[in-house]
């Protein structure tokens, strides 16, 4: 049986270049998204990721869908701003949508929303590119202090920090946007409450490896540094390479989203000739 391989950074390669992914894909509904959707890039509206080079000429266009992480229900008005440069910022429609155009290398893109915990996603360049060819774009699912409170005081079994930092870290296969189930996730530079498997309408359960249609969520990330750096390992099964953000961002009272992109080999190897 081959070893387990670990990856941290991104576009980190196992024989073969790596592609990066920074969302999630998972359906909408017909309404703009389903109670208990994870956080994560849904199929684009008719058109919407068909061309994302053509939306930013020069740059990397970002793709959201908005919705309420009770609800599943589309979020409008949620601002959405570079980090470092407030002046490019943008917002969501009634329907949750929303773009952004940041520079070419890509960047953290900070969602607030009267209401909600602060939502921070880093975004990769490959991984947008691998979300605009799979039809998805990304997703922010906003969370109020009192659903916080609650799902941590009910569902991790812990108090939540308001000064504490949040982070989830998800990785999943492409295309398909499958969870890559067996895939172990650290977190390393920042302490942290506990680590936990799960996602919105499905409950936690303490752990760090994914499993099912889980993300994994580290709760109560203690503020000091600016970032912390994350290291997934894949299943010793699976054939393929990875690549996502090497650290995400830890910001107080905030919720910061990091996912992994994992492509097989025999999706990202040409058909052998006949």
């Amino acid at each position: 049986m081959r070893p387990a391989r670990k990856w941290s950074g991104a576009r980190t390669a196992c024989g073969a270049a790596a592609l990066a992914l920074l969302s999630l894909g998972c359906p909408v509904d017909d309404d703009g998204g389903g109670a208990g959707a994870p956080p994560d890039a849904r199929p684009a509206d008719a058109g919407a990721a068909a061309d994302a080079g053509a939306l930013c000429p020069g740059g990397l266009a970002y793709e959201l869908l908005a919705t309420d992480w009770d609800t599943g229900a589309a979020v409008g008005d949620v601002a959405i701003a570079e980090a470092g440069d407030s002046a490019n910022a943008s917002s969501t429609s009634s329907s949750g949508r929303g773009l952004l155009c940041l520079p070419e290398g890509g960047g953290s893109v900070v969602h607030e929303h009267a209401g909600a915990l602060p939502w921070i996603a880093d975004v990769d360049p490959t991984a947008a590119e691998r979300v605009a060819t799979d039809g998805a774009v990304f997703s922010a699912s906003l969370l109020s202090p009192a659903s916080a409170d609650e799902l941590f005081a009910q569902e991790l079994g812990q108090t939540r920090d308001p000064d504490a930092a949040h982070i989830i870290v998800d990785v999943r296969a492409y295309p398909g946007a499958d969870a890559l189930a067996g895939t172990q996730v650290s977190l390393h530079g920042a302490a942290f409450a506990g680590a936990y498997t799960g996602g919105p309408g499905a409950g936690f359960a303490p752990g760090d490896v994914v499993g099912g249609d889980d993300f994994v969520l580290f709760a109560n990330v203690e503020p000091g540094p600016p970032e912390a750096n994350i290291e997934i390992t894949l299943p010793a099964s699976y054939e393929g390479d990875c690549a996502g953000p090497a650290r995400a961002t830890v910001e107080p009272g905030a919720i910061s989203y990091a996912a992994f992109a994992c492509a097989s080999n025999a999706a990202t190897s040409p058909p052998t000739p006949r």
